[in-house]
């Protein structure tokens, strides 16, 4: 029968094993991380100066059906330029760093999406000029008094860019 001084340093040896193990979890995702970026540098595509990439991401919000302009396409969940900024760094770095990529905010009052996607737009818009489209929708089952709340929350978030 195992005694109580084997039993805590049974004890202590687990804990000192599950660090070790934390420590090259944490070792194994930097190497798996540093693959995956020389991986993404050898890539035909980082070869592509950022301009054009922007220029491509430019060419792609426009005609991605999310926007006013297309309205026979249905819309995406979320606008191609934000699903462009989530491939990977470099292309998150570029969407994010390039302004006039938006400037263009369709805002549908009814989704809440929306809503959230239109700050992220007032965001990396910096100081260009805004093409807003809002679009009034009522929302089923919020009443009169929730909407006109809703709808001066979105006039409180637009007023302090009025002057682009």
């Amino acid at each position: 029968m195992l005694d109580k001084q084997q039993r805590q340093q049974t004890q202590a040896m687990l804990e000192g094993l599950k660090g070790q193990l934390v420590a090259l979890k944490t070792v194994i995702a930097n190497a798996e991380s540093r693959v995956a970026e020389m991986t993404n540098t050898l890539a035909l595509v980082s070869s592509v100066p950022d301009e054009i990439i922007a220029a491509i991401f430019k060419e792609v919000c426009f005609f991605d059906g999310y926007t006013h302009r297309e309205n026979s396409m249905p819309r995406r969940q979320l606008p191609s330029i934000v699903l462009a900024s989530h491939v990977n760094r470099r292309f998150r770095h570029i969407a994010i760093g390039t302004p006039m990529l938006w400037t263009n905010i369709d805002l549908h009052l009814s989704s809440i999406t929306d809503l959230h996607l239109m700050d992220v737009y007032l965001e990396r818009s910096k100081s260009s000029l805004l093409d807003i489209h809002i679009i009034d929708t009522y929302i089923i089952g919020m009443t009169p008094s929730l909407f006109d709340n809703f709808c001066r929350g979105v006039r409180g978030r637009l007023f302090p860019h009025c002057g682009r």
